[in-house]
């Protein structure tokens, strides 16, 4: 798919697995089963400006094949660091050095993107973050005025775009491409432009009782939330097709800062 020039900012459809995808959320012919619990209060948080963008518009070029030593040069890591940070795996500036945090980033992207965790840059690892980020930009549908939430199959991360400008990057898990037939249409997180259609503080699943936090639907019963099992057991498992966020802080964030009606633009 093609991609638009836009400025950066630092900061998959649902095969379930027995403990993350039985628990989701439940479809039926006639929508989703879960109960709409009352809107609780939650403190507003200040709507970000531009202003927490600390990218400037840039594009990726490839980086060499093979590993990416220690002893590499520091604008090589530097580069190989921003990719890691463009698709959410690192959350701190580059430093052209291979540091703890980098090391750790990097075994966040294996377990994300199924490699084997060494924290190592190995020559696969290096040739992975590259496919996966890509050339830098995102969907052209993102670049509008207003708020997108722009959700990225491949690399699995949700961008808030902000007037052209990626505000804040979300770590996400999705559901599986091929859906599941027990669950039909929605196992899948489908492609498309919506708009958030209800929001819920706190939904839950009539079937399984399960909880889903700061709830925003966008798609029939295929929306955003909070998932503690994938906050306990990270990429094992996929959602039964809702696009549900790691980090409590970053659903409660996302909730808060997002109004009804916003676009979602989902791709890959």
């Amino acid at each position: 798919m093609r991609t638009s020039h836009l400025p950066l900012a630092r900061s998959r459809r649902c095969t379930a697995g027995l403990l993350i995808g039985l628990t989701t959320i439940a479809i039926g012919a006639a929508g989703p089963t879960w109960a709409a619990q009352p809107e609780s209060a939650v403190s507003a948080t200040p709507m970000v400006t531009e202003t927490a963008a600390v990218l400037v518009k840039q594009t990726f070029e490839p980086l060499p094949a093979g590993a990416i030593e220690p002893t590499a040069q520091p604008t090589l890591i530097a580069d190989f660091q921003e990719r890691l940070q463009w698709v959410a795996s690192l959350d701190t500036e580059p430093t052209g050095t291979l540091d703890p945090l980098t090391t750790k980033a990097i075994k966040h992207f294996q377990s994300k993107h199924q490699l084997k965790a060494t924290g190592r840059a190995d020559a696969k690892t290096v040739a992975t973050v590259s496919k996966i980020a890509g050339d830098g930009l995102v969907d052209p549908r993102c670049d509008r005025k207003g708020i997108t939430l722009c959700v990225d199959k491949t690399q699995l991360v949700t961008r808030y775009v902000k007037d052209g400008t990626v505000i804040r990057t979300f770590d996400i898990n999705i559901g599986p491409e091929q859906g599941d037939p027990k669950f039909g249409q929605y196992s899948s997180t489908r492609e498309g432009v919506n708009p958030i259609r209800s929001k819920q503080v706190l939904s839950v699943s009539t079937s399984y009782g399960y909880e889903m936090p700061y709830w925003m639907g966008f798609d029939g019963g295929i929306g955003f939330h909070y998932s503690k099992y994938f906050d306990q057991t990270g990429y094992q498992d996929t959602s039964m097709g809702c696009t549900i966020l790691r980090s409590e802080d970053d659903a409660r964030w996302l909730f808060n800062n997002t109004p009804m009606g916003t676009k979602v633009v989902v791709y890959s």
